[in-house]
């Protein structure tokens, strides 16, 4: 967490449905404790990241059929400054 003292803001992962079939669509979203616009998300599923950074604090997926009866969602947060270098 750059561009500020304080500790990093937390975010709560909330979903669409608590329980998925293959093939549902489920839609995630990403809640910082300190909005910010310049805040970068990355989603990860089991591990392996969908798409690029997004400015979207929002992912709809379509699970396939697992091999294992869970799969993990998660998501990164940056906060992007502007003019910084990363």
């Amino acid at each position: 967490y750059q561009g500020n003292e304080q500790a990093p803001p937390t975010v709560t992962l909330s979903a669409s449905g608590s329980s998925v079939c293959g093939g549902e669509l489920v839609r995630f979203t990403a809640t910082p404790s300190v909005p910010n616009p310049a805040y970068q998300y990355q989603w990860l599923v089991d591990g392996n990241t969908v798409g690029g950074p997004t400015a979207s604090n929002q992912l709809s997926y379509s699970f396939v059929s697992p091999s294992s009866a869970t799969q993990r969602v998660r998501v990164r947060v940056r906060l992007i400054v502007p003019g910084a270098t990363t």
